[in-house]
């Protein structure tokens, strides 16, 4: 139980300014980042196949979001979808 606790103790102020993240597909976060920061947060891998008349389509997407702290309460994001 003591080293329980003592592992505790070390890592919580680490823990602490960890910002939240959420998926890419969200557009906001419950907090924003520390200022000068930045943060990419990548979807998993999407696979979609569509069969009609014959004609098969396949399309591959993967949303990613770059976030960058500009001061304690501003960010910006860049959002894309990779296809």
């Amino acid at each position: 139980m003591a080293l329980i606790a003592a592992c505790t103790a070390v890592t919580a102020p680490a823990c602490a300014d960890t910002p939240a993240f959420d998926r890419p597909g969200i557009a906001f976060s419950p907090t924003t980042l520390p200022a000068g920061s930045f943060a990419w947060e990548q979807g998993l891998p999407d696979f979609q196949r569509d069969r009609a008349d014959g004609v098969t389509q396949r399309a591959y997407s993967a949303s990613t979001r770059g976030r960058y702290g500009v001061s304690s309460r501003w960010e910006l994001q860049l959002a894309a979808p990779l296809a």
